[in-house]
């Protein structure tokens, strides 16, 4: 492809000049320019793609014999290793510089959104997962209030009612004869978690209901048929006393999750930490799990999914891009867990944690250790 490539030095143009689509001659392009296998193999058409290619080629008078021979080969080694093209180009996400392989995370994971909501038959615009932490009743302990946001679920196909939400029954350490669980006034006795005030209205009879499932409660969200817009729903919920400030033989980090069980187009997972207790340096982790509980205990590692996240502290609640219009129902919502939770926003240090289409079932974690 060298004397092309002088001619038509990018893949639109190349495009043009070989008379392929943009996508393919995308993928040509970067195979031919690339300098790390990862890129390439990222990059790899499919046979049909492929034969469509060198037409192409051989029509404007390249020679395509050491290409074929070197895809014949490629074709074996895969072959005897039982490995697709898919999966080959997923295994490529692990390597190639950093660009390449966030580029290519990306267009995996809005291909994997599509699908799965086609499946699922329901979808969300966001989910906002907020944990606020600050000084417990007693000496020694933390108190959390945890806040969600479902922003614009749809569902596109009459397949029954959509878990959407599990209420906290428990979380470790603590003392468990001390620890209350409470919401402020105004929330429905039937689900004290949820803020109606802050969700969509009104909602027709039947159409969010709680049940009792395997020991645990769930809400459940089954639209009216002729509602003609999205649903937003909220929910918050104080846990006093959930856990130990320092470090014990019990427990010996600080770790929040936010389970993403459906489809979704933006991930948010939002740790305010009350500056009071000292400064700490969180780390962000997903793994292929809805809830870290779950994990194996030795190697919890085998479920982690080795991603890059998009994690830091920020000044503003302000929400992505892709969700932005929330950012109202956002900000009052955290009001609501600030006095529920007697305390002011200001006092707080905000870390989050955000990913456009998440794989599902995963969880978004956040952990810190705790000091001594």
């Amino acid at each position: 492809m060298g004397p092309l490539l002088t001619d038509h030095g990018s893949s639109r143009a190349l495009g043009r000049a070989l008379s392929i689509d943009k996508m393919l001659a995308w993928q040509a392009f970067t195979i031919a320019t690339a300098h790390d296998a990862g890129a390439i193999l990222a990059a790899l058409p499919g046979k049909p793609g492929f034969e469509t290619v060198l037409l192409a080629l051989r029509t404007a008078g390249r020679d395509t014999t050491a290409v074929q021979a070197a895809l014949e080969a490629l074709d074996g080694a895969l072959d005897s290793r039982h490995i697709t093209r898919g999966q080959l180009r997923a295994m490529a996400v692990g390597g190639g510089d950093a660009d390449t392989r966030r580029r290519t995370e990306q267009r995996l994971h809005r291909q994997a959104f599509k699908a799965n909501s086609a499946i699922r038959g329901a979808w969300i615009a966001g989910r906002v997962g907020t944990m606020i932490v600050f000084p417990g009743t007693r000496p020694g302990l933390a108190s959390v209030t945890a806040l969600t946001l479902v922003h614009g679920l749809v569902r596109s196909v009459a397949m029954g009612p959509v878990p959407i939400y599990v209420p906290l029954v428990s979380v470790p350490d603590g003392d468990d004869a001390s620890r209350r669980v409470g919401t402020a006034k105004g929330h429905p006795s039937w689900c004290r978690a949820l803020v109606p005030s802050l969700s969509s209205l009104p909602l027709s009879p039947g159409e969010v209901t709680m049940i009792k499932a395997l020991g645990s409660q769930a809400v459940l969200v089954d639209p009216d048929p002729h509602r003609r817009s999205a649903i937003d729903l909220s929910f918050a919920e104080t846990i006093q006393d959930a856990g130990p400030i320092r470090r014990n033989e019990q427990s010996r980090e600080a770790l929040w999750f936010m389970p993403v069980t459906l489809p979704m187009e933006m991930a948010v997972l939002d740790v305010l930490v009350h500056r009071s207790l000292g400064e700490v340096a969180p780390s962000a982790h997903q793994y292929f799990t809805p809830t870290p509980s779950q994990l194996p205990v030795d190697h919890p590692e085998l479920l982690r999914y080795p991603v890059e996240l998009e994690a830091g502290w920020v000044r503003s609640a302000r929400l992505p891009r892709r969700i932005a219009a929330a950012t109202g129902t956002y900000e009052r919502l955290l009001e609501h867990g600030a006095t529920i939770s007697g305390t002011a926003l200001r006092d707080f240090r905000h870390y989050r944690v955000q990913q456009e289409h998440p794989p599902v079932p995963t969880s978004l974690v956040v952990r810190w250790q705790l000091p001594e």
